[in-house]
């Protein structure tokens, strides 16, 4: 069976390359583009170039930005929300890297429950997406700490398809459709209704990183919309593996 990864090409790239599912052929759709911010990227080098900090993730993307472009020392504290930013992190070399194995506020916190000694002292860079959906420097700073945030890159949603993938989504055939982010969920909503698709995908499976995520895909009518058990891939593809389980019981 095929299943579509909706995130942007460099992490689709890397989800890719990772499935060891049986039976699935994976294929790379974006539905949102990540553009990074030179104001940003400068904004945080000279903080980064003048001061300490510790830094924190809430996406790969982030992180990989900042290794590539900021240079911070490998022995930079670094906070992540889930496993994989952590996991990027600590194969690139740096030493002290943590884990909130969740989501945005999962890492909150865990920044209370194990960090709140360096509240108001150790000084926190949130490094993000313009377009962030939560407000941890607000949260973290209620509870004393000393936090402030840069946007590295923005994500857009891509507004068009071309033939070859709108005859693939529209196709007879059942596929699953993966959404990690609810800008590629809502990125994917609104190109179903610009070429008025609705009526053409309830041969496509919706497996999704989240109820939030879930939730904006229920215009859709899909043959079938799941949610995984906790936000991240590992959980994300435990639930896809499930259900290529169940269907093959039922065939």
């Amino acid at each position: 069976m095929d299943i579509i990864i909706t995130r942007s090409v460099a992490d689709a790239q890397e989800t890719k390359t990772s499935f060891s599912i049986p039976g699935l052929s994976p294929r790379i759709i974006p539905f949102i583009e990540l553009t990074s911010l030179t104001d940003g990227i400068k904004r945080a080098q000279e903080l980064i170039q003048h001061s300490s900090y510790s830094l924190l993730f809430t996406s790969t993307h982030a992180a990989r930005l900042c290794h590539s472009l900021l240079s911070p020392g490998l022995t930079t504290p670094c906070y992540c929300s889930g496993d994989k930013a952590a996991l990027f992190l600590t194969g690139l070399g740096y030493s002290d890297v943590h884990s909130a194995h969740k989501d945005s506020l999962a890492l909150v916190e865990y920044m209370i429950k194990h960090a709140i000694t360096y509240a108001g002292t150790e000084k926190l860079l949130y490094l993000c997406a313009r377009d962030v959906s939560h407000d941890i420097v607000s949260l973290l700073g209620d509870q004393g700490f000393n936090v402030s945030s840069v946007a590295l890159y923005e994500t857009t949603h891509k507004n068009y398809l071309s033939p070859q993938e709108l005859a693939y989504l529209t196709s007879p055939c059942s596929k699953i459709i993966l959404f990690y982010s609810a800008s590629a969920a809502t990125a994917f909503v609104e190109i179903v209704n610009h070429y008025h698709l609705k009526t053409a995908l309830h041969t496509l499976t919706a497996v999704t990183i989240s109820d939030i995520v879930g939730n904006i895909l229920k215009s859709i009518p899909f043959s079938d919309i799941l949610i995984a058990d906790l936000p991240n891939e590992e959980s994300l593809l435990r639930t896809v593996t499930l259900f290529l389980n169940k269907n093959q019981r039922d065939t």
